[in-house]
């Protein structure tokens, strides 16, 4: 790291490759190796002899400041405050990460509670869905974190056994607490899946903004729903319900944001899987799908004659480039989306777009920008409009790669002026 990279946040991710998954990461698998190769080299009492308590003690004293600073909580810096089942979390693992000693301790309890050998993740405030890593990696966990706690006291005296006493109180987690990480796990697990998928390169994802948003928004009605009926039997859920109202409002506001572009209707129509039918499922879309169908519907016949009269006649047929026919695997979040459903439609549209509406050429998964350059020889206009409206990037993660790739190359340190 460079000597004047002073920014903690910025250095962590640093150590992230583009798209890595937290449970892959290099510190986290460098752990999880740790634990397996000790274990048979060792038994775990030894390995609680090998840490003495002054190094413990030492350890403890010298990292108060990293317990308090919270990091991907910034509420937290009250040491004073009350702190819930999230935060007490983060406040456990940063604990642990910060000390060799207590490193050990953590795989030593690990192995007598005979569990599968994982390291805890720490969660990180400009990562991604770093913090359901943290929390799904402490459930896997859970009997040794409890234990790592229970224990924080054992060999402690004056005023270190006053400091133990007290941490050990402020992050005790109870059986309510773990049934709401449980929760949050399921809420947060369908929005990871999403943004993995957004955050690939090399494929066009426009038309999967208006279905991930509804698509999100059902599963946070769905959770809040059976929240809800949790609270009648158990309470502990009430903040958990308030958040998730006040995601799906989060959600409505920007899918209203993005229907007042045409062009993500427009992706969504030029998907193979989806067309226009897609909006017509009135279970899922219910007035608005029709809305939005109908304003496609003249879109689409807009942009068909303004391209028609564009077409330069007599142009050569293009043919499918050997490797570039689509494939069925690897479906992700954004394919789940889809209805891949075929059904007639009465239209007066020209024969092309007819055909492309009524399912003539058929899609049975795969890379969309690979199925329209096999079928445009079919349907010449309607490729050269799908190829200019699916080439519109959806978020702006290549671009922040680009700056962070610029940051790691032109460092502080490099731009220093020198004298």
């Amino acid at each position: 790291m460079d000597p004047l990279d002073t920014d903690k946040q910025y250095a962590i991710v640093k150590s992230f490759e583009e798209d890595e998954i937290f449970e892959r990461s290099a510190e986290v698998l460098e752990e999880e190796e740790q634990l397996r190769t000790n274990k048979n080299e060792s038994d775990t009492h030894a390995i609680l002899n090998d840490t003495s308590d002054e190094e413990l003690d030492n350890s403890a004293v010298g990292n108060q400041a990293d317990t308090i600073d919270f990091g991907s909580q910034p509420s937290q810096n009250f040491p004073s405050s009350e702190l819930n089942c999230v935060q007490k979390i983060h406040c456990i693992v940063v604990d642990i990460t910060s000390s060799a000693a207590r490193r050990k301790q953590m795989r030593a309890i690990t192995w007598a509670l005979g569990l599968e050998l994982h390291a805890v993740i720490k969660s990180v405030k400009v990562r991604w869905n770093s913090i359901l890593a943290e929390i799904r990696r402490a459930i896997l966990l859970k009997a040794a974190i409890n234990q790592y706690v229970l224990t924080l006291d054992n060999g402690k005296s004056r005023a270190l056994l006053w400091r133990a006493r007290a941490l050990k109180k402020k992050w005790s987690i109870s059986d309510k607490e773990w049934d709401v990480l449980c929760e949050i796990v399921k809420i947060l697990e369908p929005f990871e899946s999403a943004t993995r998928d957004y955050s690939k390169r090399g494929r066009t994802v426009l038309y999967s903004v208006l279905p991930t948003y509804i698509t999100l928004q059902e599963k946070l009605t769905k959770s809040r729903v059976h929240l809800n009926t949790l609270l009648v039997s158990s309470s502990g859920f009430e903040t958990l319900v308030e958040a998730l109202k006040a995601g799906e409002e989060k959600l409505d506001k920007y899918f209203h944001l993005a229907l007042k572009s045409n062009l993500t209707l427009l992706a969504s129509i030029f998907h193979p899987g989806m067309r226009i039918k897609y909006f017509k499922d009135t279970q899922r879309w219910g007035n608005l799908g029709t809305q939005l169908a109908k304003q496609g519907c003249e879109l689409l016949e807009y942009l068909y004659e303004l391209y028609k009269l564009e077409t330069v006649p007599g142009q050569p047929e293009t043919r499918l480039v050997a490797g570039q026919k689509t494939s069925v695997n690897n479906l992700g979040w954004i394919d789940g989306l889809l209805d891949l459903a075929d059904e007639a439609t009465d239209s007066t549209f020209p024969e092309e777009v007819r055909n492309y509406l009524d399912g003539k050429y058929q899609y049975k998964g795969g890379d969309i920008l690979a199925w329209w350059k096999e079928n445009e020889s079919h349907i010449p206009v309607l490729s050269r409009i799908a190829r200019d409206i699916l080439a519109i990037p959806a978020t702006s993660v290549s671009v922040e790669r680009l700056f962070s790739r610029c940051k790691l190359v032109m460092s502080d340190y490099r731009n220093m002026t020198r004298s």
